[in-house]
Order: structure tokens, then sequence, then C-alpha cells
């Protein structure tokens, strides 16, 4: 079946693109007066609307962390130990993102232990194996082990939130192509969940 003739499935990584949007647009523009940054909800929210503009999704879901401790830093303590701390200017913006998604009636998702990526891998494996054509919004890397020929990445470029890149048949993005399944046991949310991503209607 024709890309086109798919239902479309897109995928948000929440935090990944909450921070590419703080460290694009300058802090001391986006604050309230009483002193809530809220330069990467502007940022995401911008983006989304791109998205869903330029894609046109069925369905579409944001994948947040819950906290940074997880099954892998019981296994492995220094997972992620190089991570620095966050910004005091980031901390509260997720919150008031997620409750802005919420009132846009985007499905947020979250599953505690768990990381997005691995919300993520799950889906969209899920999703291509029932016939989506699937779309991963993230600045991290590690979502390129997801690209096959039904999982795109949607990777920021330099000029920040602005314009995503499609990695999907990328140079880049083929010398890291794994099978989804593979992807899926390996950092897929095991158990699963049962929240689903919701039907996206473009509005009209």
């Amino acid at each position: 079946m024709p890309d086109s003739a798919k239902p479309t499935l897109l995928l948000i990584d929440g935090h990944s693109l909450a921070f590419r949007a703080f460290y694009a647009l300058p802090i001391e523009s986006f604050v309230t007066r009483d002193g809530q940054h809220t330069n990467a909800i502007h940022g995401f929210i911008s983006m989304l609307l791109l998205l869903l503009q330029q894609q046109r999704p069925t369905h579409l879901a944001v994948a947040f962390d819950v906290s940074r401790e997880s099954f892998r830093t019981r296994e492995y303590p220094d997972y992620k130990g190089t991570r620095g701390e966050t910004p005091p200017e980031f901390k509260g913006q997720i919150p008031l993102l997620q409750e802005a998604l919420g009132a846009l009636r985007v499905q947020v998702i979250t599953k505690d232990d768990f990381e997005a990526d691995d919300i993520l891998a799950t889906l969209a494996t899920r999703g291509a194996a029932e016939g989506y054509r699937v779309l991963v919004a993230s600045g991290d890397r590690d979502t390129l082990q997801l690209v096959t020929d039904d999982v795109t990445v949607l990777y920021p470029n330099v000029r920040g939130v602005s314009e995503p890149q499609d990695l999907r048949r990328g140079g880049g993005a083929r010398t890291l192509r794994h099978r989804a399944g593979a992807v899926s046991r390996d950092r897929g949310a095991r158990g699963g969940d049962e929240r689903q991503p919701h039907r996206h209607r473009q509005g009209g």
C-alpha cells in the first residue's frame, strides 16, 4: 500500500522537542508577570502546529518522561550519568505544556519506570505492523534506530524548531537503519500500555 493511502501516526518526543524549543528561543522574551518562563511551551506548540499542517496525521500522541529514574538507572547506575542539571528556567514548563496539549485534545502518554523513548519505540513498531505510516518527531539521535521503510524520523535541524528534517531515506539515516522489531525488544515498554494515540481530526 502506498504511503498516501495509509493512515498516519505522528509520535512526538515531548521532552526532546521541548528542550530544543527552550534553547532555540530567547528566555527573556517569553516570561509571565509572575516569572514563569514559557519559551519551551511557545516553541513546542509552534512546531506541533507546523507538523500538523505539513504531515496531516490521522493519529497523534506526545510521549514524556516521568522522571530521570527508570529500570535502566537501576540496572546501570551510570546510565546518562553525564547529563547536566535541568536549567531552572525550564522547570515548570513541562506540566504547563502538558496542560496546553490536553486543552488541544492531544493525547499525552507517560509510563512509570520507562522513558519516552520506550513509548515511542513501542508505538512506532506497533503502528508500522498495523499498516500505519509512522512519523517520529524527536531531537534524540537514538530514535534513528527506529527508521524503516514505514517509520520516518523527523529531526530538527540547525534552525531549531522551525523546520524538521525527514530522515527516512537520508544517507545518514540509511546507515543507521535497524529492524523495528529488534528495537522494540530492546527499548519497548515491556508489558505494553493500554493507552493509545488519539485519532486526530483536522479542522474544518
